[in-house]
């Protein structure tokens, strides 16, 4: 299991950039951190942004939603769950559109 193997670097990439918008907090990760993080590891470039805005909002499952998903704040399960989703994203989504250019 890829998140069980790479735990603690992966902790230890949230921890470092949860606190760059959120005056020092290390316990949640915001829409501006999750760009900074996706951009900076070149994960995802700014011309996802739409996209990294939708998974980010996708990836809150504690309590409601009615809050403007730019807003809401990505514990580390949800930061786990934002990661599988990008993943899916460029790796399958992306290489599928690649391919039907083709």
């Amino acid at each position: 299991n890829f998140f069980a193997k790479n735990y603690v670097e992966i902790t230890e990439m949230y921890r470092l950039y949860s606190p760059v918008n959120s005056r020092g907090g290390t316990h949640e990760l915001d829409y501006i951190e999750l760009c900074k993080f996706l951009t900076e590891t070149e994960i995802l470039g700014e011309e996802h942004s739409n996209v990294i805005l939708r998974i980010f909002g996708e990836s809150h499952v504690r309590g409601t939603k009615s809050k403007s998903s730019i807003h809401l704040q990505l514990n580390q399960t949800e930061f786990f769950v934002a990661l599988t989703k990008i993943a899916a994203y460029k790796y399958i989504t992306l290489h599928r559109r690649e391919n039907a250019k083709m």
